[in-house]
């Protein structure tokens, strides 16, 4: 009788602590200090006017290239990065390409690479705040 007094306390302290796990989440899901759409507290900027964008790669040759950009916000993210990546079934998928920059609000910029055999690639567009971040994928295209 003693091992399943033990086995049920052991269960319950599982099932209390799941618990306030459970209704703690909703608060990791918020950035600290800023509101749900990622943008630093008090800023003018609502979730619909700030976008961030990343088209479908092209090829010319050898030569690979994505553009990637940020439209329409009125806070400045720390970083900026324009990624390609070449898609690996069953494999984390290949860098191709990258551009970066700092302390960016709106533009646009394009990552440049070589192409490594003809596949599905895709740009990758994403910010960081040092709070937390966005990010994009454009559709597939079958190049090189």
């Amino acid at each position: 009788m003693g091992k399943r007094r033990f086995v049920a306390g052991l269960l319950m302290a599982g099932a209390i602590a799941s618990g306030g796990v459970a209704m703690a989440s909703p608060a990791w899901a918020a950035p600290a200090g800023g509101s749900a759409d990622g943008t630093a507290g008090g800023s003018d900027v609502s979730a619909s006017s700030c976008v961030l964008y990343a088209n479908s790669p092209t090829s010319y040759g050898s030569r690979l290239s994505g553009y990637g950009s940020r439209w329409g916000c009125g806070n400045t993210v720390t970083y900026f990065w324009v990624r390609v990546y070449k898609q690996i079934p069953w494999w984390p998928d290949a860098e191709r390409a990258v551009r970066g920059t700092t302390y960016f609000q709106n533009g646009g910029m394009t990552a440049s690479g070589t192409c490594n055999g003809r596949g599905e690639y895709y740009t990758h567009s994403s910010t960081a705040t040092g709070v937390s971040g966005e990010d994009r994928e454009s559709y597939r295209r079958t190049i090189c």
